[in-house]
């Protein structure tokens, strides 16, 4: 583990992904450790490059389980894991970190990676157990409390789950992640009241620009408030720096449309179909080309 790994483990435990990120994004001289990389690959941008690497070490790995410990065996259980989730291999990655959690009962971050598999394969119940059994354990940690939250609010109980991330947040005002996940959950239920408080809580962020994430619920903070200039400003930068941004996209789109501007609606349909194709979209596309 190097020092920016560690950092960077220490920032999600926390629940501040975006501080995690920036650990994980650091200089370094020499080229990211082996962990480091895997990290990157899980919360950054995966390259094909380094998933060819990741293959490798995954076959090598798998091929020598049989010689190891089981302390060992279950460290080995969870990079497998890891690099099934890499892959998105969801159903791999939870029978190995499953694996991983029969060896070692005590390793929260395979438990707590086999419950976050659990929810991305829509079987609530589990995860919910696993993030339960890691509050027994560890009844501060952030990351698992934020997940519940999350869990709460897939499930329509958005009253939970804003009461989860506020106290969460309130505890440590200064953590980006904690805020983006309470920002996301009331511009969710977008009562007038929620969008102020979003608009508040946001609009006093230095550098807020340095993180993507917070930048788009600024923009979708500015159009529901009616801000439809600041917002289309906003989704242009978005846009400027990530051309793929199918959030800051439709955002456009949505702003475009309110200002009867159907020519430009077009062409970011055009650039949206192109992105992410599927039948809704050609639809809508064609719907727009036909005239208002």
């Amino acid at each position: 583990m190097t020092r920016d790994n560690d950092q960077f483990l220490e920032s999600i435990i926390k629940g501040n992904i975006l501080g995690g990120l920036e650990a994980l994004y650091a200089v370094d001289e020499d080229g990211p450790s082996a962990p480091l990389s895997l990290n990157r690959l899980l919360y950054g941008n995966a390259e094909e490059a380094q998933l060819d690497l990741i293959r490798e070490e995954e076959s090598s790995l798998a091929g020598n389980l049989s010689g190891l410990e089981d302390s060992e065996k279950a460290l080995a259980y969870y990079n497998l894991g890891c690099f099934s989730l890499v892959q998105d291999d969801v159903v791999a990655s939870k029978d190995r970190f499953a694996q991983a959690v029969d060896l070692s009962p005590q390793n929260l971050m395979a438990r707590h990676n086999l419950a976050y598999a659990h929810e991305l394969l829509a079987e609530t119940e589990e995860a919910r157990s696993h993030y339960h059994a890691i509050m027994e354990q560890m009844p501060d940690c952030a990351i698992t409390r934020l997940n519940l939250a999350q869990l709460s609010l897939q499930e329509g109980d958005t009253e939970t789950a804003l009461n989860e991330l506020q106290g969460l947040y309130d505890r440590d005002t200064g953590n980006k992640g904690l805020l983006l996940f309470l920002c996301r959950a009331l511009l969710f239920r977008a009562e007038p009241e929620d969008v102020e408080k979003a608009n508040q809580l946001l609009g006093v962020i230095p550098g807020l620009k340095q993180y993507p994430d917070l930048h788009e619920c600024l923009a979708y903070a500015w159009y529901l408030s009616g801000k439809a200039e600041e917002a289309e400003q906003a989704f242009s930068e978005l846009l400027a720096e990530n051309d793929e941004n199918l959030f800051a996209r439709m955002g456009m789109i949505r702003v475009l449309c309110e200002k009867s501007d159907f020519k430009g609606v077009e062409q970011h349909l055009e650039r949206f179909e192109e992105l992410s194709p599927d039948e809704k979209t050609r639809e809508l596309l064609e719907m727009v080309k036909s005239g208002p």
